[in-house]
């Protein structure tokens, strides 16, 4: 990561931001992660709560708040805001999230005052990319931010799966202390970040008319990509997945330790490979293959990944393709989401980047309505579990006929569920293909697009000061008539 900054000779300034990106996310992640469980526990208790939560804890609100946080804060020429009131708010439940037993309607409140904070991650993109690559350089502000949002939201997902496996009451009020600090720390060091509001806008009318149109239909397209491509990694990271490799890694003999430990190296392998192989995506293939080639070689091999893995009967080889899968993912959406970041400044009042984000939760939000309907029916392979920890404390009471059944079924919801994935993988290699040119527009050649748009700005700098020049005079001119 320090390699990375220092070959795009960021300016000192650039540093302060990259330590509040580490801060935040190290507490999104853990905070991501204690919620998460802490719902599972709740959804336990009876069928009321169970299908409130089932609404509130899914990704409803970040559909709604995506676009509505890239549209506020570009309304109001300040990025900063959101993610300052969003940094008070993980403060806030990083201290109620300590209480334990936490009642049905005050986890409501948190999940929706978390998802406020997470609506602000489409902003750290936006922020690196006015303020330190002055909206030209859509690659390098994508990337930095994208390793050091993932790097520090893994680790921060670590420390909460280390709080939970230890279940230590002195650890996990120092965790929260200290946490609570970096947060603090972030939430000052961001008043040292100097925001310039003329960067927060579309280009000018001038600059605009030099460049590729906008297309409502291209966005769309765009959006549909982002939905149909996330879709697909959600279904791989659904629980129908997880009970499946579960299910398998206990018919190794191995015990309820050792199958949690492979299911959390499952989680990590699909993140932590990806900072690496961006970073050489980014710096090396790019040189030599075009970003649209990049992405048609990603969802070929995602392709693949998912046809091997519908049928593979061993957990370890299917862990070992899921980091395959992870890197091809995220090359593919961050890919998709650069355009959408240079779309941003074309746009008049459409925020692109907003609506994109809208997109890829929105197919969080449908795997996540399906599978808790299913498992709140108990329906099928749920019958006697609906998540991991049931069914290891349960496994060892069902009898052997059940078992195998169990595990046939399993086997056939994991074929059908990869099977599908390859289906919208295909959908998605067909639909790139006949509009990539359009999607892309003028950054299909990134280095020369570059050129041309710094080209254009200076043009532009230069006429709005010779302008403002000679009303100077004039003015000055007029003064002296008057005299």
């Amino acid at each position: 990561m320090v390699f990375l900054c220092r070959k795009e000779k960021l300016q000192k300034g650039s540093y302060l931001w990259l330590a509040q990106i580490v801060l935040f996310w190290i507490a999104a992640g853990f905070i991501g992660n204690q919620l998460k469980n802490d719902i599972e526990i709740q959804k336990n208790l009876n069928s009321i709560n169970f299908i409130v939560l089932s609404i509130f804890s899914t990704s409803l609100f970040l559909i709604i708040l995506k676009p509505l946080a890239t549209f506020t804060t570009g309304i109001f020429k300040n990025r900063k805001i959101w993610i300052q009131i969003s940094s008070v708010i993980m403060i806030f439940i990083l201290i109620i999230t300590s209480i334990s037993d936490l009642p049905l309607w005050l986890t409501i409140i948190i999940i929706m005052l978390f998802s406020f904070s997470l609506a602000s991650s489409t902003l750290f993109y936006l922020f690196s990319n006015e303020q330190n690559f002055f909206r030209i350089y859509t690659l390098p502000s994508i990337w930095i931010t994208f390793v050091f949002i993932t790097f520090s939201s893994s680790f921060g997902i670590y420390l909460s799966n280390s709080n939970l496996v230890y279940k230590n009451n002195g650890f996990s009020i120092s965790l929260i202390v200290i946490l609570s600090i970096l947060v603090v720390l972030g939430f000052a060091i961001s008043f040292l970040s100097k925001e310039n509001k003329n960067l927060v806008q579309v280009f000018d009318e001038e600059i605009l008319n030099k460049l590729p149109q906008k297309n409502n239909m291209i966005f769309l397209i765009i959006y549909l990509l982002g939905f149909l491509i996330t879709l697909t990694s959600a279904m791989n990271n659904s629980i129908f997945i997880k009970l499946y490799i579960a299910l398998n890694l206990i018919n190794f003999d191995l015990n309820e330790e050792q199958v949690n430990l492979w299911l959390r190296i499952n989680d990590f392998v699909y993140l932590v490979p990806t900072i690496i192989t961006s970073i050489i995506s980014y710096k090396l293939l790019r040189k030599v293959i075009e970003q649209k080639y990049l992405i048609f070689i990603s969802m070929f091999i995602l392709f693949g990944t998912y046809t091997a893995m519908a049928f593979v009967p061993n957990p370890f080889i299917f862990i070992a393709l899921n980091i395959l899968a992870g890197i091809c993912f995220n090359q593919i959406i961050y890919s998709l989401f650069s355009a959408c970041v240079f779309w941003n400044y074309r746009a008049k009042r459409n925020p692109v980047t907003g609506y994109f984000g809208s997109a890829m939760f929105g197919s969080y939000f449908i795997t996540e309505l399906i599978e808790n309907f299913i498992s709140g029916k108990k329906i099928g392979i749920f019958k006697n579990f609906t998540n991991v920890d049931e069914l290891l404390d349960k496994w060892k009471n069902i009898e052997q006929s059940s078992k195998t059944e169990i595990l046939i079924m399993s086997d056939n919801i994991s074929t059908i569920i990869m099977s599908i994935a390859c289906v919208l993988i295909l959908a998605s290699i067909l639909l790139f293909y006949f509009t990539s040119s359009k999607i892309f527009a003028d950054y299909s050649k990134y280095k020369i697009a570059t050129q041309n748009l710094k080209i254009l700005i200076k043009k532009r700098v230069m006429t709005k000061t010779k302008t403002k020049f000679k009303v100077e005079i004039f003015e000055e001119g007029e003064s002296e008539n008057y005299e």
